[in-house]
């Protein structure tokens, strides 16, 4: 009674061209959930408000990240998250001799003068973050010099 015969060629072909598309936009769709920045953000944003100065590490699970002055971003192969910082701006480590803060120096001990632990600090505030491998865990400290007062994230 309600039979369609399908003996056209073009019905044929319309099926196969629909299992077609169906197969793609099953292989396009990621493997894995996406990651999340707001956890990295929080971390960063609780250790800029700090009365003192302070540290924290927190764990990253992403393949890449990128810190820019006011956003961290994450991604895997499932996508890409962002979160704005709400206190900002922190200053992304971009030289071994912010690295030797990030990791405790004391900035007296690493420049030679408060002026150029200010320029370092402008610098790596001013440019754009690149995309980096993201390690396990990312530190985060606030270190004060005088009138210069940074968030350093690495």
């Amino acid at each position: 009674m309600f039979e369609t015969s399908l003996d056209a060629w073009y019905a044929w072909l319309g099926v196969a061209t629909a299992s077609v598309v169906v197969f793609g936009v099953a292989l396009g769709l990621p493997t894995a959930a996406p990651p999340t920045a707001a956890p990295v953000a929080d971390t960063i944003d609780e250790v800029a408000t700090s009365p003192h100065e302070a540290q924290a590490t927190v764990n990253i699970r992403a393949e890449e990240y990128r810190v820019d002055s006011h956003r961290i971003s994450v991604r895997t192969e499932g996508g890409t998250s962002h979160a704005t910082l709400a206190y900002g701006p922190v200053t992304p480590v971009d030289s071994d001799a912010l690295q030797k803060a990030l990791e405790g120096s004391s900035p007296e001990t690493v420049y030679d003068s408060r002026d150029a632990f200010a320029r370092a600090v402008d610098s790596a505030q001013t440019r754009n973050g690149d995309w980096q491998r993201a390690p396990e865990r990312l530190t985060v400290r606030r270190v004060t010099w005088g009138d210069v007062d940074a968030t350093l994230v690495g």
